[in-house]
């Protein structure tokens, strides 16, 4: 928390909340997850069609991101495999591009256009 500041007029005075985003001070968190939590508790309990489209869309998407990571790893432990790269070489010690016995690895853009539309 920063110490109060007299400020030239009272709003600014008055407006305490001094906050910071990057990096995250104590009072911009209280604010955000503090409004979040108390939407959350007193949301919590409503039953309709609305709010049944809106649950099922924030699980579904957490389930897909987690499977699609796996699925496209695997197919890329499989190409590298087979065009003679090694599955060994994608367990990765640095970024991607940094690993020197990948240079030349991968597709143009419309390969991995196609694969993306395949993994979807």
């Amino acid at each position: 928390m920063l110490p109060w500041e007299k400020y030239s007029n009272v709003e600014q005075t008055v407006f305490f909340l001094n906050l910071t985003k990057y990096p995250p001070s104590l009072s911009f968190l209280l604010v955000t997850l503090g409004g979040a939590f108390l939407f959350l508790a007193n949301t919590e309990n409503l039953k309709g069609r609305l709010v049944h489209f809106f649950s099922v869309f924030g699980r579904v998407p957490f389930f897909f991101y987690i499977i699609h990571l796996y699925l496209i790893h695997l197919l890329a432990l499989i190409v590298a495999e087979f065009t003679g790269f090694g599955w060994q070489k994608m367990i990765l010690p640095a970024f991607p591009s940094k690993v020197e016995e990948l240079k030349g690895f991968g597709f143009n853009l419309a390969v991995v256009y196609l694969i993306w539309m395949l993994v979807i």
